[in-house]
């Protein structure tokens, strides 16, 4: 009898049934999956496109760039089709840099479309429909831009930035609507960035992002924040936890911190212009007292661009102190020039005579380097890092007793005087101070960037 080899077959694989698998365990693995790939896990079927959907439209980010136009119409057209979408939208970005046309002429929506859009501004019963309609069939970007805020109920973060605020008074209007309990309401609504270009602005319009009562982290700028003139009895901004605000006007500021009683963390950032060529560091001290008592994190970035001096401009002239930095016991988070604690005198003052007594983390930015600081060794050099790193280790020699909760010192470079110099040689052997670890970061950006950055 002949033999009989048995032939051998491959055992079956098992097909994954996601219906025995828990829903928390799916939702985790799904959050690591990029957006591409959402988008491709949405094509598989109805039970994965239900798991993927929430993420996907957890975040949604328009940019708008001179080359390339927001996709804002097809967005808005995939929400009119299926509106329990917008359930899912818990941060909105609206964003783009550039000169622009605030028109989108390449996406002009057929009357169709325009049509379909009328029912729901109507719903709204909003004052401006006649003018939000107008601007719709013509085409305007803020009048899209507009119909999808409104839309987002449910979300917790908002950010209108550059852009699309090219004619800021009309999405302004829309939500002093919402914080004034008015539809559209956005009740989970807790961080709203807000920074419109250098444009006019109105009174009422530059107040509507402070009066969202749910909103407790807020970052704005207006052009002009002499419209910020608040008409006596008006509420105080208690909801506010947390302000980043541009503004080179410390007496304004000073009306803006004395109404955020529950203020803890402060990000004040004044641009230099030519014609702004002073500051008086008593008058941003007198505003930062208001909010004394509550303050655990302030970042003070005063940029003064060394370019200007090529045209003869005037160096800046700084008055007052900020001394009285020291009594701000609350503070643990400190981000503030360097110049403006060591003044520009012959002979730098010891940084640690201004700085709070509970700082945990010092972050020293390089604004304002290339005036006339004359304790600097050579301000004409590309790097004056040795003259830095020297004032913080002189400085720093004995800050235990002053300083007993200090453990790190980063040296913000926001003005490239430090890539590749003494400085960074130096650290890369260790810090020259016992006790506290010294970095220098390379940071050319307006802090308030910061919004977009994990987007």
């Amino acid at each position: 009898m002949g033999t009989h080899k048995r032939k051998r077959t491959r055992p079956r694989r098992k097909k994954v049934d996601f219906s025995d698998v828990p829903g928390e365990i799916i939702d985790h693995i799904i959050s690591f999956i990029p957006r591409p790939g959402l988008v491709n896990l949405c094509r598989v079927n109805k039970s994965l496109r239900s798991y993927a959907e929430p993420f996907l439209y957890s975040t949604v980010v328009l940019e708008w760039t001179e080359n390339r136009p927001p996709p804002i119409i097809n967005l808005l057209q995939t929400l009119l089709r299926r509106p329990e979408l917008l359930a899912f939208v818990r941060t909105l970005a609206l964003h783009g840099e550039g000169q622009l046309n605030v028109r989108l002429p390449s996406l002009e929506p057929t009357g169709y479309r325009v049509q379909s859009y009328i029912p729901i501004i109507e719903k709204l019963r909003l004052p401006f429909t006649d003018l939000w309609v107008q601007r719709l069939r013509a085409a305007h970007v803020d009048a899209f831009a507009a119909l999808l805020i409104a839309q987002a109920y449910n979300i917790r973060r908002l950010i209108i930035v550059d852009n699309f605020l090219r004619s800021p008074n009309f999405l302004a209007q829309l939500l002093r609507h919402g914080a004034l309990g008015r539809p559209p309401k956005w009740r989970r609504l807790e961080q709203l960035v807000f920074f419109a270009p250098y444009v006019d602005q109105e009174s009422e319009v530059a107040q509507a992002p402070f009066c969202l009562s749910t909103v407790t982290e807020l970052a704005v700028s207006f052009g002009d924040l002499q419209v910020l003139r608040w008409p006596a009895g008006e509420p105080h901004l208690d909801h506010l936890t947390s302000l980043d605000v541009n503004s080179n006007c410390a007496t304004l500021m000073a009306g803006v911190l004395a109404r955020t009683r529950c203020l803890k963390c402060l990000s004040w950032e004044w641009e230099y212009y030519p014609e702004a060529a002073t500051v008086d560091l008593d008058e941003i001290i007198a505003a930062l007292s208001h909010v004394k008592a509550t303050l655990e994190s302030l970042r003070l970035r005063m940029e003064f661009s060394h370019h200007w001096r090529l045209y003869d401009e005037p160096n800046l002239i700084a008055s007052g102190s900020l001394r009285p930095l020291l009594d701000f016991d609350g503070i643990t988070k400190l981000d503030v020039p360097l110049v403006a604690l060591t003044g520009f005198g012959a002979e730098a003052t010891s940084l640690v005579s201004s700085l709070p007594r509970n700082v945990e983390e010092l972050s020293l930015s390089t604004g304002m380097v290339y005036q006339d600081v004359k304790w600097l060794d050579d301000t004409s050099l590309p790097w004056p890092d040795a003259g830095i790193l020297n004032t913080i280790e002189e400085s720093f020699r004995h800050y235990r007793t002053s300083l007993p909760r200090l453990r790190c010192i980063r040296i913000i470079d926001t003005t490239n005087s430090c890539r590749g110099g003494r400085m960074e040689i130096i650290l890369e052997e260790g810090s020259p101070v016992d006790g506290i670890d010294i970095e220098i970061v390379h940071d050319t950006s307006s802090p308030w960037r910061q919004h977009l950055d994990d987007l």
